[in-house]
């Protein structure tokens, strides 16, 4: 396969997880509202959705490797540590939405007190779990994104999107905010088309190497 199908698959995974992430997120708004976790998590509804959000998450990772690949020499050594960080946040949250789509609907029909008491004052351990996941994921893609801006090979717009949707997601963690997970998805899906057209403002370095020199012929 070549790279530019695969560019083109990273692409289309960054569309699909920046489209499912908008509609996943007022889905649990719609149908879950102001609902306690341990009656929510106990429907089919939540299964599913929990679901959805592990194939949107692990999409998203494959929409960061293309990303990343596409302008990897641009980016330098700040952008591949951005890029570990943002990395490794994602595959946290695949974790969570793991735990979330199997563990907590468990926990719902066979110890629903104790979930309300982990909702309400979580152990340390789990805390640290839930702020380590949240805060690599939200600073990782905030600095991938500022890399990425001084690369200057994706467009400034949706890249300024993905970092002030970064920047609100951490806000989020301390005043409740709906909306960071609409803007990155919006962000996401329009590097997406970037990456699925081959519209970049620059051409990457490392795809211009490729071209052949234009060389005359001797007469």
């Amino acid at each position: 396969m070549s790279k530019m199908r695969l560019f083109q698959l990273a692409g289309l995974a960054g569309m699909v997880s920046g489209v499912l992430l908008i509609l996943l997120d007022f889905a649990f708004i719609a149908v879950f509202g102001d609902q306690p976790e341990r009656v929510a998590a106990a429907t089919t509804t939540w299964l599913i959705l929990l679901i959805l959000s592990i194939v949107t998450a692990y999409l998203v990772l494959m929409a960061l490797m293309g990303l990343f690949a596409r302008q990897a020499e641009e980016l330098g050594r700040f952008g591949l540590m951005a890029f570990v960080i943002a990395s490794f946040g994602t595959v946290m949250n695949i974790g969570f939405n793991w735990g979330g789509g199997f563990i907590v609907p468990a926990l719902a029909i066979a110890a629903p007190e104790f979930l309300d008491q982990v909702a309400e004052a979580p152990p340390a351990i789990v805390a640290a779990g839930f702020v380590s996941t949240f805060v690599l994921f939200a600073l990782g893609w905030l600095l991938f994104g500022a890399a990425s801006l001084k690369a200057k090979v994706f467009p400034a717009i949706p890249l300024w999107l993905l970092i002030i949707s970064a920047i609100l997601g951490l806000v989020s963690r301390i005043v409740d905010l709906g909306i960071p997970s609409v803007l990155f998805g919006v962000a996401l899906a329009w590097l997406g088309w970037q990456l699925w057209k081959g519209r970049f403002v620059n051409r990457p370095r490392a795809e211009a190497d490729e071209q052949p020199s234009a060389v005359a012929a001797p007469r």
